[in-house]
């Protein structure tokens, strides 16, 4: 499915910068968003929002399905 590049892996993780989340490149900083991740991936990004409601995960209008569920 993937051609697994190790070395390129290696070369991201050593650039990797935790304190904030980015990469350190000569050109500057750079970071991933969840964007670049759909992109890369193929996955479709237009559908409803994962939004959280007092700590549990929830779609829009998952209220109104739940509610018709009961």
């Amino acid at each position: 499915m993937f051609d697994l590049r190790c070395d390129l892996i290696f070369a991201l993780v050593e650039r990797w910068c935790p304190e904030t989340c980015t990469f350190h490149f000569p050109c500057g900083e750079c970071t991933i968003t969840l964007e670049d991740v759909a992109l890369q991936l193929g996955l479709p990004i237009d559908n409803s929002a994962v939004t959280s409601l007092g700590g549990v995960l929830m779609l829009d209008g998952s209220l109104d399905v739940l509610a018709s569920i009961i």
